[in-house]
């Protein structure tokens, strides 16, 4: 090879090395930093771009914190990259964010703090990963497209209302090796305290929660407009404030034990709910946290294909509370009834069947 083409070719790797120093430079000229105990905490970032690429370092420094309010109010965003030297989102960091629609957080990042992507209201999906302990209060509050949340395996701690106001969310996952929490049809339970903690606003139709919980925290079921009834069991002793406010469609909660803790904010709004409790259960009065109460009592599904005369027979399923006892009787007549015992039911996961 000449002379010529040697100083050609190292004159245009010279050239690529100077641009390549000079997008580097460009790009962390987007951001104010702090540099304390070798470490690096992003402070600010100047929206200037769609799509926000955050440093692993800079000058040789790692970059390991996002800072409080550092991109709050980029409403520009869409995306960012987030290196996995980060370990600490901080307060607001991404607050009001309105069109950052993707993020990964990377399996660096330890807690995420205190309002860091509220307000984020194109997110649809959002996955914790395994390396994350902590998520504080109103994290992911008024993230309104949020659909699904998975949560990792280390998650020890969830803040009050961590995913609050998010009306589009569907269902919240956790990773089965997770010791803290669980999920439950979309719903988040907190196995370790046998705590009730969150349902997914877009949870429709009738829920009951598992067997085994003791406490529904505060706005567990808050803006879950699409419910209509739900089943309490017997071991819940205390209800938070709030936990079924704005529930608009919610017309029964049946209760299979006492009456919990618990007064008139938990409901709020709205004030049409019945309170349903069981036969010689005791501690209930004509009226619970300002609700007018009434007996449980098995019910026939009349709407039930089940319903009625079939090849020569007449049957019925029953709704009611699990492992109760019912007794069908007949009569010939309906004006002077006799009633004779035909069948003992026993009603298993809430429902027996009657031929």
């Amino acid at each position: 090879m000449s002379a010529y083409f040697t100083f050609r070719r190292m004159k245009l790797a010279r050239l690529l090395c100077l641009w390549l120093l000079t997008l580097t430079d460009a790009a962390q000229a987007q951001f104010t930093y702090e540099t304390n105990d070798g470490s690096i905490t992003i402070s600010r970032y100047d929206c200037a771009s769609n799509i926000a690429v955050i440093p692993s370092t800079i000058d040789g420094v790692p970059v390991t914190a996002i800072g409080s309010h550092a991109f709050e109010y980029c409403q520009r965003i869409t995306s960012v990259v987030i290196p996995d030297s980060i370990t600490s989102i901080g307060f607001e960091a991404f607050y009001n964010c309105t069109n950052l629609n993707e993020v990964v957080i990377p399996d660096s990042v330890t807690y995420i703090w205190l309002v860091a992507f509220g307000n984020c209201r194109s997110l649809t999906s959002i996955s914790i990963p395994d390396s994350v302990s902590g998520i504080d209060i109103y994290a992911f509050s008024y993230c309104t497209s949020l659909r699904t949340v998975h949560l990792g395996r280390n998650v020890e701690g969830i803040g009050d209302l961590a995913f609050s106001y998010c009306s589009s969310l569907e269902s919240i996952n956790v990773d089965p090796q997770n010791t803290v929490f669980l999920s439950d049809r979309g719903c988040l339970i907190n196995k370790r305290l046998k705590y009730f903690s969150k349902c997914p606003e877009m949870k429709a139709g009738a829920y009951k929660i598992p067997e085994g919980i003791t406490t529904i925290e505060g706005s567990a079921f808050y803006g879950c407009t699409r419910l209509t009834s739900i089943v309490i069991p017997k071991d819940v002793t205390t209800i938070g404030i709030s936990a079924f406010y704005n529930c608009s469609n919610l017309t029964d909660i049946y209760f299979e034990g006492r009456p919990p803790g618990g007064d008139s904010s938990i409901f709020g709004f709205p004030d049409n709910v019945a309170i349903h409790y069981l036969p010689n259960t005791p501690g209930w009065g004509t009226s619970f946290a300002g609700r007018p109460t009434t007996l449980w009592k098995p019910m026939v599904s009349t709407n039930d294909p089940s319903f009625g005369v079939r090849s020569n027979q007449f049957g019925f399923g029953m709704n009611w509370a699990p492992d109760k006892t019912v007794i069908v009787e007949v009569s010939t007549s309906t004006i002077n009834p006799v009633w004779t015992p035909v069948s003992t039911n026993i009603v298993t996961g809430g429902r027996s069947y009657f031929s």
